[in-house]
């Protein structure tokens, strides 16, 4: 319904924003390729995935008027007003609560806000972006282990992190119900941009750190 209002109202071409659990929860012993097979293991991924091809689909087609689309697939995404999981590990770091990653070094994609916000205004104005499928990241992938060291850098506080097994982690996540929150923290999950700098010449304008220190200035101020 979005894609024939959009095309309706004139727009040439539409830029999906879809999470990366359309692919899967852990990588292929290597950065997910844009076409890799996608293997979502839960609804969320399923439907994300499924609105994808529909979009697709339907672009093809005369309803369409020739609407263009364009497929941008990001990984966790950080920035100034964060909440969930990554507003959480702020929290914990900065009351000094141990965090049981000492061993959870799988390294892991990121994405600062103000890089996606680029490099979806490439993907809208270049005509080279037209009918592909771009993943978008930060650069420098990070293990929670060195995240939650950088965040406790920022914050002033010290990194208490616990090396606990992971097999013992993962065992409590079971018992728990949480399993896939810790396979999360344990498993890397990484992507490949390479595509989206070979093909549009993007490069994300801000580093990890900057994008951590915007972060963690903002939670400073409570907003």
């Amino acid at each position: 319904r979005v894609g024939r209002g959009a095309a309706k109202g004139g727009r040439r071409r539409f830029v999906f924003l879809r999470r990366v659990k359309a692919l899967g929860e852990i990588e292929p012993s290597r950065p997910w390729r844009e076409d890799d097979a996608p293997a979502p293991v839960d609804p969320y991924g399923r439907s994300k995935l499924e609105a994808e091809r529909a979009l697709q689909i339907f672009c093809e087609s005369p309803d369409s008027s020739g609407m263009q689309w364009v497929v941008l697939r990001p990984p966790l995404v950080y920035g100034p007003g964060v909440r969930a999981n990554f507003l959480r590990l702020m929290q914990a770091i900065d009351r000094g609560i141990p965090l049981p990653v000492g061993r959870a070094v799988a390294p892991r994609s990121l994405l600062y806000l103000d890089n996606l916000a680029d490099a979806l205004m490439a993907c809208a104005a270049d005509a080279r972006a037209a009918g592909n499928v771009f993943h978008v990241i930060d650069g420098e992938d990070l293990s929670v282990y060195a995240l939650a060291g950088r965040l406790a850098r920022l914050l002033d506080r010290p990194a208490r992190r616990v090396a606990v097994p992971i097999a013992l982690l993962r065992g409590l996540g079971r018992i728990s119900g949480r399993r896939d929150e810790i396979d999360r923290l344990v498993s890397p999950l990484r992507l490949d941009s390479g595509k989206l700098h070979k093909l549009l010449d993007w490069n994300p304008p801000f580093i990890v750190d900057y994008g951590l220190a915007a972060t963690v200035a903002l939670y400073r101020t409570g907003s």
